[in-house]
């Protein structure tokens, strides 16, 4: 694979790559591309070669983009876990991609070496500091030799929404193909900077961090994310672009009215964006790319333009040109347009199978999703829900989108989800967790009375949670497995009676 960040150096070696708002520090290709070098030199010295397997096991920060870089120049591939997960997880990830290597920041030494202990003695990797790269004297020169553009150049772990995370492989050439394809639907400007404020070990978080030598853009990179300190970082740095996932965004416009004039690109990913948050949007100018996309087509698969957006909100917009898109029946036929079944992916960026993991998600028309949506007759895609998401209670198929867009119509909620669960009678019951606005404190009577006013009986939850905040993943999609958990437990009462209690409502037809 061609090293993008030596390219870019010597293609535009005085403009600046990076600017580490934690040491309001920036640095230039040129520089960055010096520094990565240094990084490389010690890498080696710590036994990396040509082929290994190194995990960056840390927060999002200037150094860690530094290491992975300079794991990629010697010719390793580089695997980006969550430092945040619990020892057996990071144990389990690791074991699953059989790592040389774990790169590890000092305080979170003990965490790992926790995690260590639950793999296999002959397969334990080397655990090094990132300060030991950093301040490392070391002058060994190893030789710059990247992977080939079609070899596995990047692990990174699926969400796992509905199941355990899954490692997808991410070659050069898939990477380099999805950047392509972005860059035809929201623009290419070289004097793009690119706020980055997603966790690294995630599609939407590594994705600016990837990408910024190809484009020769500017990532301006922030270790968190903060609701009231990203509006003035964004005007501080005359920030351009900024990839949110929906529950940022909302926090953002809650603490301020007008956010960023310098924007053009708000690319919105990670969890579906409500009617609502569209609208506010249009209504603040604020230049919003809804997309959907998955780490198995290492990012985006269709984006809408605001225009697109703003004109009808269901779209996620049209499919890049990278992808072909196919809407899948339950009979594994091609559905005509306006048809809703299983979206089906295929092209140059889309994974043909995951890592040391078999599932049965490839067929004829491609990558099953397992996501449910419709093409219209333009072309747009309208994603409706995961397959996970169809709730079949007493005979009846209940979309959770469809329950919770409507409880998401209320003043008194501002999110919601839904989930089927488990149940001898019904064989899922329908239950919600909501947030409501913070100066507001619903009871569950009235929002299970709102709800009835506006769906079909078999439609209306049978429990309502309120609750300050819905569980997610760290790419923001609701984690649907915690929910499920709120409801573990549950007892018949007597049929038409509602009884109301402190944080949920339950209800027996």
């Amino acid at each position: 694979m061609q090293d993008w960040l030596s390219q870019r150096s010597h293609t535009t070696p005085n403009k600046k790559g990076v600017v580490d708002v934690a040491s309001t520090t920036s640095y230039t290709f040129a520089e960055l591309d010096t520094l990565v070098k240094q990084r490389s030199h010690a890498l080696h010295a710590h036994g990396a070669r040509h082929g290994s397997t190194v995990a960056v096991v840390t927060q999002t920060h200037f150094e860690a983009v530094l290491a992975m870089y300079a794991a990629v120049r010697i010719g390793c591939r580089v695997a980006v876990i969550d430092p945040d997960a619990p020892p057996a997880t990071v144990s389990a990830r690791l074991s699953a991609i059989e790592i040389d290597i774990v790169l590890c920041e000092q305080n979170t030494k003990v965490v790992i070496n926790q995690a260590l202990d639950h793999i296999e003695e002959q397969a334990i990797p080397s655990l090094v500091p990132l300060t030991e790269i950093t301040d490392s004297g070391v002058t060994s020169n190893p030789p710059a030799d990247p992977l080939p553009d079609e070899a596995v150049q990047f692990l990174l772990f699926t969400s796992g929404t509905t199941g355990n995370p899954k490692p997808v492989p991410l070659s050069g050439q898939q990477i380099e193909t999805a950047a392509l394809g972005s860059a035809c639907r929201i623009g290419l400007d070289p004097s793009d900077r690119w706020m980055s404020v997603l966790s690294m070990h995630h599609m939407g978080g590594i994705t600016p961090l990837l990408r910024f030598p190809i484009y020769g853009m500017t990532v301006i990179l922030t270790e968190s994310f903060d609701a009231e300190l990203t509006p003035r970082v964004v005007d501080q740095y005359d920030v351009t672009a900024i990839s949110l996932v929906p529950t940022m965004l909302k926090r953002i416009l809650h603490t301020t009215e007008s956010f960023g004039s310098s924007l053009r690109c708000v690319l919105l990913g990670g969890a579906p964006a409500s009617i609502a948050l569209l609208k506010r949007c249009q209504h603040s100018d604020l230049p919003v790319y809804p997309t959907y996309g998955m780490t198995e087509t290492a990012s985006q698969i269709a984006t809408a333009t605001p225009d697109v957006a703003f004109e009808d909100p269901e779209t996620v917009g049209q499919p890049l040109v990278i992808h072909n898109l196919t809407i899948v029946g339950k009979d594994g036929n091609r559905c005509p347009h306006g048809d809703v079944g299983e979206i089906v992916v295929s092209g140059q960026a889309v994974i043909d199978e995951y890592y040391n993991v078999e599932t049965g998600r490839w067929g004829e028309y491609g990558f099953h999703t397992g996501d449910i949506g419709r093409l219209e007759e333009d072309g747009r895609l309208v994603v409706v829900g995961r397959k996970e998401d169809r709730i079949l209670t007493g005979g009846e198929t209940v979309s959770a989108e469809e329950v919770s867009n409507t409880l998401e119509l209320s003043d008194q909620v501002t999110q919601a989800a839904v989930v089927g669960v488990g149940d001898q009678t019904w064989g899922e019951r329908i239950c919600a967790v909501v947030v409501p606005p913070t100066e507001m404190n619903p009871s569950s009577c009235e929002l299970m009375e709102f709800v009835e006013n506006h769906l079909s009986g078999y439609k209306v939850p049978k429990e309502i949670k309120i609750q300050s905040s819905l569980p997610r993943t760290d790419s923001g999609t609701v984690d649907r497995e915690a929910l499920k958990k709120l409801f573990s437990s549950w007892y018949r009462i007597g049929r038409g009676h509602k009884i109301c209690r402190d944080s949920h409502l339950m209800i027996w037809p």
